[in-house]
């Protein structure tokens, strides 16, 4: 499908492309999908699965999240509060975008739409403990 470019100017000053969430998340399914079709995907997946934190850093819930699926879960962390996650034996996957960019914010989120959708997620209660995360409840997602 055809979408038409916008180009938007972010917080820093910085030219970037204006993409809807919900074509992200289409693009990411569409992306898991395609391991099975094409092999240089699967390639991309594995490595992510094996080296989780290489992409992510160390710490970071998108990294954890793939680390404590045993991979069965990957996401891309963006700018400005942009995260995009996929559950590979389902091929669901949906992005989120936090207003003010602010990570902390996304973890309650994430955890929240996954459960609101039926997707597992593994435990990062030692992560929200450790004040990485916000612990707050997110609301407003209906």
């Amino acid at each position: 499908h055809s979408h038409e470019v916008v180009t938007v100017t972010d917080r820093c000053g910085m030219p970037t492309s204006l993409v809807p969430l919900s074509l992200l998340a289409q693009r990411m399914a569409h992306f898991v999908g395609g391991a099975k079709r094409d092999p240089a995907i699967q390639t991309v997946l594995d490595a992510i699965r094996r080296y989780p934190f290489t992409y992510t850093g160390k710490g970071r819930f998108i990294g954890e999240l793939v680390a404590r699926s045993t991979g069965a879960i990957v996401g891309k962390c963006g700018a400005e509060g942009v995260y995009t996650v996929a559950w590979l034996d389902t091929g669901s996957a949906f992005a989120i975008k936090v207003g003010d960019g602010n990570h902390r914010a996304a973890w309650p989120v994430l955890r929240t739409a996954a459960a609101e959708l039926g997707l597992p997620l593994p435990d990062l209660g030692d992560l929200v403990d450790s004040g990485e995360f916000a612990t707050v409840e997110p609301y407003g997602l209906r």
